[in-house]
């Protein structure tokens, strides 16, 4: 069966610090989608330099470059 092609889509920051399971997760993914974008938001910890170099080797990777944005909880309050 020729199935359509899937892709993966993951916001990162700080992966190290926070125990965000960044890799097993696209180890676990990848198998099964065409391409799998990460989109760091500033990442401080090192999590970026590791990312950028599992994208050099997997054509599959796509790495983007994003900010991460602040809003204070009570701007929504009531």
């Amino acid at each position: 069966m020729n199935y359509p092609p899937v892709s993966a889509c993951v916001f990162i920051r700080d992966t190290f610090d926070g125990a965000f399971m960044l890799f097993e997760s696209m180890a676990s993914v990848l198998p099964f989608v065409s391409d799998f974008l990460v989109m760091d938001l500033g990442s401080t910890d090192g999590t970026l330099h590791y990312v950028e170099q599992v994208a050099e080797q997997n054509p599959r990777v796509r790495l983007v470059h994003g900010q991460f944005t602040h809003q204070d909880a009570n701007v929504f309050a009531t």
